[in-house]
């Protein structure tokens, strides 16, 4: 990494492409020291496997149902 003074331009691209995530550069070192990573990319619902995707998508709608009850139930 080339040193520049901190009134310099660094020249860094903030602008996120669809492939990767903007992490800060203060991130990334913290990550280099504590051995740790954020994922490269957003998660993509459409890799997992079928029954992770059904058992999601029937998790959600329950808790979607059950929330609609409990608001229809205590405004009645």
């Amino acid at each position: 990494m080339k040193k520049i003074h901190e009134t310099q331009s660094d020249e860094t691209k903030y602008v996120n492409s669809n492939e990767e995530i903007f992490i800060p550069y203060e991130f990334k070192e913290a990550q280099r020291a504590t051995g740790d990573s954020f994922p490269a990319m957003d998660y993509n619902i459409s890799t997992f496997p079928k029954p992770v995707r059904y058992a999601g998508f029937m998790l959600g709608s329950f808790l979607a149902a059950m929330l609609t009850f409990m608001l229809i139930s205590s405004w009645l």
